[in-house]
């Protein structure tokens, strides 16, 4: 594959499948032997003793799912983005605001929280399919 390739699949990756909110039309681009670091806190099950990387093509689409069941009008905004081999690096820009979970703000109005962050990734794209997809940014996995 070329860079150009790698670059539309991860694009792709993140503009229909977490920008969509279902991960549905990103299923022909993920491998079964799918794996994320995203959702590793959470990951309990089963025999395992602690906690285990996300695995899966119906993994991914279930997570895609449940990150727009916390935030409202979720949306990912690509800022750049690099290829170095099979690896595409990318730089990103998280918006949303929380369906739940809300604060009191310093007039006493009642609001929810805004998802104003950055973050970056590492997709390694084979065969014109995502393996990998660890992503790292600065908010608590277990809070908005």
């Amino acid at each position: 594959m070329t860079e150009d390739q790698r670059l539309c699949v991860v694009r792709r990756f993140i503009e229909e499948g977490w920008n969509s909110g279902s991960g549905t039309p990103v299923g022909d681009i993920v491998a079964d032997g799918y794996e994320s670091n995203d959702g590793v806190f959470l990951a309990f099950s089963g025999d395992s003793r602690g906690p285990h990387r996300m695995r899966g093509a119906e993994a991914v689409t279930s997570h895609i799912a449940q990150y727009h069941e916390i935030y409202d009008n979720l949306r990912f905004t690509i800022e750049r983005m690099t290829v170095d081999g099979d690896t595409v690096t990318t730089v990103w820009a998280p918006t949303g605001t929380t369906r739940k979970e809300t604060f009191i703000d310093r007039a006493g109005r009642q609001r929810p929280f805004e998802l104003k962050d950055v973050g970056v990734s590492r997709t390694a794209v084979v065969d014109g399919k995502v393996t990998r997809h660890d992503l790292f940014w600065a908010r608590d996995p277990l809070s908005p």
